[in-house]
């Protein structure tokens, strides 16, 4: 049970949007399952043909992948995924596309995973193609058949309102609920949200704490700052494993300043990682401000303040490098150390 509302050019764009969809979803498919012919083996097996395969297939342009696949060296195919993301936010030290998009699949493989990850799910396509619906009913079980129904009442960036409503179907009681719709809908899904339609259209974002970028690159290790660091792991695809870097500070190691009756405090972030030839996989700026009413200062500082930032990473062996600044002593902390990512089956 599918329904679109048609826009004045629906029914002209459906035979170019099916021979599309089907075209890019057969690409797909065929280099997910056995490779592309211009790929050894042992290409194949790679990371970036699994970030291909896996992490951005649905997403990706035609001619980027064949431009992807007509690289030669995986320096090429490193700064090629640098400008995919770019393409789709130039913002390089918070892509808000590139963190949604794993956030997504990330959701899908929590929420829809079957006999199957459940990014590789029909509900988890879907999901990592047009976000959360608006509305999801599950009816009551018709015989055997359990059902979702989700609901999207405006899909955002298309070239009209659309409203969909698609129906997902678990035939067999596993949690395999499969989409009961034809191509020619699935088509349009895929159109809606061809990636030129869904770049987020925002000016580069300027880096703030070029001062703690200096720090780093000059090599010193301050601990007027201390701070913990704390790594955790998380597999995405056979590609890429969601890496969350946690920071907490000792609030009795900050300085507070009072104002307007508050308590406040402020910390500049700025970190980065790379492998062990030099390549940039990351760079981050963040802040922390702790504050709190004057009279319950002394408990505040028996407390601790918190940041976290979680990026996608491929196994192997990296360098994290974080520099902290407290804004109102000027105090400064640095950790210079290795993380091995693991490369999780």
């Amino acid at each position: 049970m599918t329904h679109i509302s048609k826009s004045p050019k629906f029914f002209s764009l459906l035979s170019l949007l099916f021979v599309l969809a089907l075209t890019t979803r057969t690409i797909a498919e065929g280099n997910t399952q056995n490779g592309d012919s211009r790929f050894s083996k042992e290409a194949a097996d790679s990371y970036y043909q699994k970030w291909l395969n896996q992490d951005v297939t649905f997403i990706i342009k035609k001619e980027e992948r064949d431009a992807f696949q007509r690289l030669s060296s995986d320096n090429d195919r490193f700064h090629f995924i640098e400008q995919f993301w770019l393409r789709r936010d130039p913002n390089w030290l918070d892509n808000k596309f590139k963190v949604e998009h794993y956030r997504r699949i990330a959701y899908a493989n929590k929420k829809f995973a079957s006999k199957v990850p459940g990014w590789r799910t029909d509900r988890g396509m879907i999901y990592i193609l047009l976000g959360p619906p608006d509305q999801i009913d599950s009816p009551a079980p018709n015989g055997k058949l359990f059902s979702e129904i989700w609901h999207y009442h405006e899909l955002a960036r298309s070239s009209s309102s659309k409203k969909v409503v698609l129906e997902f179907v678990d035939k067999s009681r596993t949690n395999d609920y499969q989409l009961t719709t034809d191509s020619t809908v699935k088509a349009l899904l895929d159109w809606i949200n061809m990636p030129q339609n869904v770049v987020i259209e925002s000016p580069p974002l300027q880096m703030r704490f070029k001062n703690l970028e200096t720090v780093l690159n000059v090599k010193v290790t301050y601990d007027l700052l201390p701070f913990k660091c704390q790594i955790a792991f998380m597999k995405v695809t056979d590609a890429t494993v969601l890496t969350t870097i946690s920071i907490q500070i000792e609030n009795k190691d900050l300085t507070f300043q009072e104002e307007y009756g508050s308590m406040l405090a402020s910390v500049q972030i700025y970190g980065r990682v790379t492998d062990s030839i030099g390549h940039q996989w990351e760079a981050f700026e963040g802040d922390i401000k702790p504050a709190g009413p004057a009279p319950f200062f002394r408990e505040m500082v028996k407390g601790a303040s918190y940041y976290q930032k979680t990026i996608p990473l491929k196994g192997g062996q990296y360098k994290l490098e974080i520099a902290l600044k407290d804004l109102n002593s000027g105090n400064v902390g640095t950790i210079y150390e290795s993380i091995l990512v693991p490369n999780q089956k």
